[in-house]
């Protein structure tokens, strides 16, 4: 008797979460402008619709979530839609003047976590921030530069030996590993190999590929469909594909404890002012972390693998670009002879001198047109395509649209950042957007973009925690590269048509390379 209670109210609950508040929500947002992606069926909503898409994946394919609205909705996508992919269906936002209001004054309403746990996280969050001031940040980039220097002149090396070809994610990859394990551990050694388990065999990967695989695991598991319809399940991994996924989450995991345990040894060792300034250190020393090797773990494995990918799509994604448009190269070498000394060869620049020109204060105040690539980047391809899920912890109103608490909400950076409204040739790579002297910083109207038209680190209280430390390792990255080293697109179809780059996808781009005299 009880086990029938019990499942009848089990299933009372299921035709109430998956059935009833699908269709209502349908209805609620519907009226409200909200333009659905189709009329769900129960249970299943529109998968069945996106699976018919997803059968004409190629390597062109963005964020899938942004070729599914393409598929729906054709020529333009709605500022304002309703995604029925997921139980319930979840709102993606892609207006600015929303977008910009719940950055500002309705940012206390939004949460990401359960509100038994905000301020928590936002103390860490407040800890965490330390490790990006000035003076250690300045420390860290310094290391970064002697490091990305060294790598340039290792592929030099390379190229006069024969080995003129490569794929520019790979060594992007590598050398943003390199420069972030330095921020991290304080380490420029090459870091051990670690176990991968996937379909029942065991390779060993190095730190980079074993974290961006885990990453996009991590990723899939919990994008899958069985996710979407079961999020209480989010704590367990089920069946032998997730188990495999558990078995590296926990490889990963041994491995960043075990480099705590040695680095408590190494401090016991040293004066406090002989202790390296890196994120490890920084949590040890920390009163709430110091003590708690779990959730020191947690933030050097989220730093790692959000820095990591981040970065390296960043970047990888900017020496493309510059590469297929040699004008641009060539104003980014201009650049580089005015602040390094135009009597001053590219190859006899030296680390000392890049490590002055490099400085915070020298990039924030130089290297304009290098900001503007680096900005115009962002916005052709943000890393991370759209926000996390997020939920208000009230029933608000912004801008006429009625939020229920706890509904579903994530905005949407690349349709943001590419709205013809804001961007003119929004598929076109322009630096001068950025320009204030340039006809292309104005709408095609002529007018001032709005404030949130170009969102690629979210905003407010959600702005990302490593914002300033990507940007600085981009601005101090790029010109080391671009200053020695030549590329050349070994597909030419490349030039007219990119594969896209970020979190969801990993392609390839076959260079071959040559030395910049």
């Amino acid at each position: 008797m009880i086990f029938q209670v019990a499942l009848l109210i089990f299933i009372l609950y299921i035709l109430y979460d998956r059935v009833f508040l699908m269709y209502y929500n349908y209805w609620y947002f519907k009226k409200q402008g909200f333009q659905p992606t189709g009329f769900p069926f129960p249970f299943i909503g529109d998968l069945l619709k996106f699976l018919k898409v997803l059968k004409h994946k190629d390597e062109y394919w963005d964020d899938p979530q942004f070729e599914y609205f393409q598929d729906v909705f054709k020529k333009d996508i709605p500022p304002f839609v309703i995604d029925f992919r997921y139980p319930r269906g979840i709102l993606v936002i892609s207006d600015p003047d929303f977008v910009f209001e719940s950055y500002t004054t309705k940012n206390k309403y939004f949460d990401r976590f359960p509100r038994c746990l905000q301020l928590k996280q936002a103390l860490k969050r407040k800890h965490l921030s330390s490790a990006f001031y000035k003076d250690k940040m300045q420390l860290q980039l310094n290391s970064i530069i002697s490091t990305t220097f060294d790598i340039v002149q290792e592929t030099i090396q390379q190229i006069e030996q024969g080995q003129d070809q490569l794929d520019l994610n790979e060594y992007i990859g590598k050398l943003v590993l390199r420069a972030v394990q330095i921020c991290i551990f304080g380490v420029n050694e090459k870091l051990e190999t670690l176990p991968y388990r996937e379909n029942g065999i065991i390779q060993q990967l190095t730190l980079g590929v074993f974290m961006n695989r885990l990453s996009v695991d991590n990723i899939k598991r919990v994008a899958s469909i069985f996710r979407m319809n079961f999020e209480f399940l989010d704590n367990y991994y089920v069946g032998k594909v997730e188990k495999e996924v558990e078995s590296n989450n926990n490889t990963m995991r041994r491995f960043i404890i075990d480099m705590i345990s040695q680095r408590k040894k190494k401090n016991e060792n040293l004066r406090p002012e002989e202790i390296h300034h890196d994120f490890l250190n920084l949590l040890l020393q920390d009163e709430i972390f110091k003590d708690n090797d779990s959730l020191i773990a947690d933030e050097c494995i989220t730093f790692m693998l959000a820095s990591t990918q981040s970065i390296t799509s960043a970047l990888s994604n900017l020496i493309f670009y510059v590469t297929r448009d040699q004008q641009i190269c060539t104003k980014v070498r201009n650049e580089i002879s005015e602040i390094i000394g135009k009597n001053i060869k590219m190859s006899k620049i030296t680390k000392e001198m890049w490590t002055q020109k490099l400085s915070l204060d020298e990039i924030q105040h130089q290297w304009s047109y290098l900001y503007m690539v680096i900005q115009e980047n962002l916005r052709i391809e943000p890393p991370i395509r759209k926000s996390i899920t997020q939920t208000v912890s009230q029933d608000i109103e912004i801008r006429g649209k009625k939020i229920p608490k706890g509904v579903p909400i994530l905005f949407h950076f690349l349709i943001i950042q590419r709205d013809a409204n804001e961007w003119p040739d929004p598929l076109k790579f322009i630096p001068e957007r950025f320009d204030p002297a340039s006809k292309y910083f104005l709408t095609a109207e002529g007018k001032k973009r709005k404030p949130a038209s170009f969102t690629p680190y979210l905003g407010g209280r959600r702005i990302c925690l490593g914002k300033t430390f990507a940007e600085n390792i981009i601005k101090c990255v790029a010109p080391l590269i671009i200053s020695r080293l030549d590329f050349e697109l070994l597909k030419t179809e490349y030039r007219d048509r990119k594969p896209p780059n970020g979190t969801f996808a990993e392609p390839t781009y076959p260079m071959k390379i040559s030395i910049y005299q």
